[in-house]
């Protein structure tokens, strides 16, 4: 797995290639909660490199929306693939979301969406 950081004036970038599963969902929580934590701004998740996501991934989404919830900002999951998709559809994890189709759409947005 392979994650880039990138930082704009109204949001944070993160970019996640591979696989996000037990062996590398700790590394990206601890990447992507400290973010949200250290300057609460507003986040875009880019999943178009995804492969594949677990339990233990998805519980570091969960743990997001809860902080960027409880900081008044919003996240946005751009770019969504195929089985990654359809894992947070079976999971039930669809509406809790701002699923948006690129990382423009979701720049776009931000002043827009009340999440």
């Amino acid at each position: 797995m392979d994650i880039q950081v990138s930082e704009t004036g109204n949001y944070i970038l993160l970019r996640i290639e591979g696989k996000l599963d037990s062996t590398t969902s700790m590394e990206f929580g601890t990447i992507a909660e400290s973010k949200a934590k250290e300057k609460p701004t507003n986040m875009i998740i880019d999943l178009s490199e995804l492969s594949y996501i677990s339990s233990s991934g998805l519980r570091i989404f969960l743990q997001l929306a809860k902080i960027v919830k409880q900081n008044g900002t919003k996240l946005f999951l751009a770019a969504m693939q195929g089985q990654v998709k359809e894992i947070f559809d079976l999971a039930g994890f669809t509406p809790y979301f701002s699923i948006v189709n690129s990382v423009d759409e979701a720049s776009s947005r931000m002043g827009n969406e009340s999440r």
